[in-house]
């Protein structure tokens, strides 16, 4: 696997069990995101993954030090196998691990990402999506690839500043700040109010996350929406992740009630936002998720966390709160013939998302793959290829 100018070999396994060590390793050494390390990618694959492979290819110099390591999976996608970064929807950020603190030199890197390529197993796209520019403050490899683009789904995080007061001075506006402290008074006079979180023990957590899927249920269900919660793998596997750590619960009661949760993943001083939950009905008139946000922030400020994650999607209430806009990036190519087709389709539709006169172009391009695929006895193939949170 090697040539003149690549000076690292590349390895590919498909099991956990046999990168376990140097991924835990790279974990407390390198730079990566919360949604990369070991537990949170091998128990989602147990618990979500159904029939995928997993991929992991791992970057290693000449002296035996690892480079990177990309957590992938393999899986079969409208009648398409695709490679992709162990996600199923549920990682808010996909990247390599990083073994150096310092940036891949861009040139190199070229040369690196094609001997990455061809030692990748058979399969028909290469997908990887929900990239963020930076890990760790390092420049994400990936991410400076030739074909590699910005998509639609931002994602968004506050500084949290060194004095408490200040985020209510500075970063907050004055009326996010007016209308916090106006209901949680309101909410002080409706019953006695207590903060809890998941760190307090194992009895505080379950009931928690108990609570947490309660109001995720409830809430789904009067906006008509299917709520992941209520499978028993996926309920499982948020769980597990309190167990192991990586997760962590904050919750508000009042008169003894949990009306709003918040879950989220902890790294370093880092606290990721994957799901927030509160009470409908009644609770509503007391701004339940704004309360709930507000206390967890404070909470983590001043148990030493420094940064308030956000994560993906556009909610307004996010910007109430000060965050930023970060751009995600996705790498997207063919690797056989049967993939050329998704590929010309993908890029057809990221340019209809910027362009009207490419929007016309993918109508009938895909009219045009619909009847080339169409079977002799007249049905159809089964959709097109997927589009996941492409542009």
């Amino acid at each position: 696997m090697r040539t003149n100018e690549l000076r690292h070999e590349i390895a590919v396994f498909s099991s956990f069990d046999e990168v376990a060590d140097r991924w835990t390793a790279l974990e407390q050494r390198g730079l990566h995101t919360p949604f990369q390390t070991l537990p949170w990618c091998r128990t989602l694959m147990e618990k979500v993954g159904g029939g995928a492979e997993p991929v992991l290819v791992v970057v290693t110099d000449r002296d035996g030090r690892d480079l990177m390591l990309l957590p992938l999976v393999r899986r079969q996608r409208n009648r398409l196998m695709v490679i992709e970064f162990i996600d199923f929807g549920y990682s808010d950020y996909n990247a390599p691990l990083l073994g150096t603190p310092h940036a891949i030199d861009a040139d190199y890197m070229k040369t690196l990402w094609q001997a990455i390529l061809e030692a990748l197993p058979a399969a028909d796209t290469l997908h990887l999506d929900k990239q963020p520019e930076q890990i760790g403050g390092v420049a994400n490899p990936l991410v400076g690839l030739v074909g590699s683009r910005p998509v639609k789904l931002m994602s968004h995080g506050v500084a949290l500043p060194e004095k408490w007061a200040d985020f209510h001075e500075v970063v907050l506006s004055k009326r996010t700040a007016k209308s916090i402290r106006q209901q949680g008074r309101r909410l002080a006079r409706a019953g006695k109010v207590t903060f809890i979180h998941s760190r307090e023990g194992e009895k505080a957590a379950e009931q928690l996350f108990d609570g947490l899927v309660e109001l995720r249920i409830a809430r789904f269900a009067k906006l008509g929406r299917d709520e992941p919660l209520l499978d028993d793998g996926v309920r499982s596997f948020y769980r597990s992740m309190v167990s192991a750590g990586k997760a962590m619960m904050m919750g508000i009661k009042v008169d003894g009630e949990i009306i709003a949760v918040l879950y989220g993943l902890v790294e370093g001083r880092s606290f990721s936002l994957l799901i927030l939950a509160m009470a409908s009905g009644d609770w509503e008139k007391y701004s339940p998720g704004l309360v709930m946000v507000e206390s967890g922030m404070a909470h983590l400020h001043k148990t030493g966390f420094r940064y308030f994650d956000f994560t993906i999607g556009g909610e307004r209430y996010k910007r109430q709160f000060g965050a930023d806009d970060r751009t995600l990036f996705e790498v997207r190519r063919s690797l056989s013939f049967r993939g050329l087709p998704d590929a010309v389709l993908q890029n057809l539709r990221y340019s209809a998302s910027r362009n009207a006169t490419a929007r016309q172009l993918v109508d009938a391009y895909r009219n045009l793959v619909a009847s080339l695929t169409r079977k002799p006895d007249g049905d159809a193939e089964v959709s097109e290829a997927h589009t996941d949170q492409a542009a």
